[in-house]
């Protein structure tokens, strides 16, 4: 056999390896952030979004994280197609220049994401002084227990407010997630992927070739797309985050304003003359919070439901497709051109 014949095998043998290395390590960090930052409890958007929301977030995270992995799945019969594409051209074994390459950790580890807010530093200090959800919650769940027990009728407040309560670090920790999970995704078709191309144009040709590019682009295609999955589920989780903020900081004047008043009232209901209307008053008045109450939380469900539209949109477009490009391992071929290892060619449409 020619030296450089070996030459260009030993090369696309390290290419196996590259594959092997950031493309697939990149890809498999993915889809970790997927399954651990990005899944939520059930009750994580609180008792009451939570029947309208969770499932339906839970089914878009399920999607796309079984995507990434049968995407994980594919770098690996990808990086093993291409070994023995080198061993055939070399008729002899050249594993070892791949097994030396895949063996290189890339240092991607995974890191938990902050879930502290899910707003920037400029974005919390603009909603009611950077406090979080959790933290405006307890204050508002305070005033209405404190009006509860001065005026039983504002009971019903104290009971939807626990009910609505969403878990602040959790949907902030799956912000991060999915920014992590887009940036990942990125990295599978970035600098090593386009050195992998170069280097196979060079020492690879033939209808093999051909379809392996074929391949490529197909693959390259639906990493692109599932980044915009991603993409779109940060934003759609954000979007609430923010609405809800805003209208948390509407209810937290509202209850505040009702607590003074049940108080005033509450003060008032001994005095002569006026004691009996006050304690009537006082009465109207927690009627009146309980009623402000449940308009605020059927304002957040319209909120909630509108951030809906981003992630149905993303499991419109998603169809699993890593899972269904084939890559079909075959043999024989003496010599370069010859090589043919049957890419198959990819069953399903391609995203414009």
């Amino acid at each position: 056999m020619a030296p450089e014949l070996r030459a260009k095998a030993e090369e696309i043998a390290k290419n196996a390896g590259e594959m092997k290395s950031e493309p697939y390590g990149y890809m498999k960090l993915a889809q970790e952030y997927t399954d651990k930052a990005c899944h939520m409890h059930p009750l994580a958007f609180g008792v009451i979004c939570s029947a309208l929301l969770s499932s339906e977030y839970e089914n878009s995270r399920h999607a796309l994280s079984e995507s990434i992995k049968a995407g994980v799945k594919q770098l690996e019969i990808a990086s093993g197609g291409l070994v023995k594409v080198a061993n055939t051209i070399a008729e002899a074994e050249v594993a070892s220049s791949a097994d030396t390459k895949a063996a290189r950790d890339p240092g991607f580890k995974y890191k938990e994401p902050d879930g502290k807010s899910g707003l920037s530093m400029a974005e919390g200090a603009a909603l009611f002084g950077g406090v979080t959800l959790a933290v405006e919650n307890l204050a508002i769940a305070t005033a209405c227990g404190a009006s509860s027990a001065l005026a039983p009728t504002a009971i019903v407040s104290t009971v939807l407010w626990a009910m609505f309560t969403p878990d602040d670090p959790t949907l902030s920790k799956a912000v991060g997630g999915w920014e992590s999970v887009a940036t990942q995704i990125a990295g599978v078709t970035g600098g090593t992927w386009e050195n992998i191309s170069k280097s196979l144009d060079k020492n690879w040709e033939g209808d093999s070739k051909n379809a392996y590019d074929t391949w490529a682009e197909v693959f390259k295609a639906e990493v692109d797309q599932t980044k915009a999955a991603a993409e779109k589920n940060k934003t759609a989780l954000e979007e609430i985050i923010k609405q809800i903020h805003n209208l948390q900081n509407s209810m937290f004047i509202f209850a505040m304003g009702c607590l003074v008043a049940i108080i005033a009232f509450a003060v008032a209901e001994n005095a002569p003359y006026i004691g009996p209307i006050c304690r009537v008053l006082k009465e109207i008045q927690g009627l009146i919070l309980s009623g402000g109450t449940g308009t605020v939380i059927a304002a957040v469900l319209a909120v909630v439901a509108g951030g809906l539209g981003p992630l149905r949109d993303m499991l419109d477009v998603l169809g699993a497709n890593f899972a269904t490009l084939a890559v079909n391992q075959g043999g024989g071929g003496t010599s370069f051109k010859e090589v043919n290892i049957n890419w198959a060619q990819p069953n399903v449409p391609v995203p414009s």
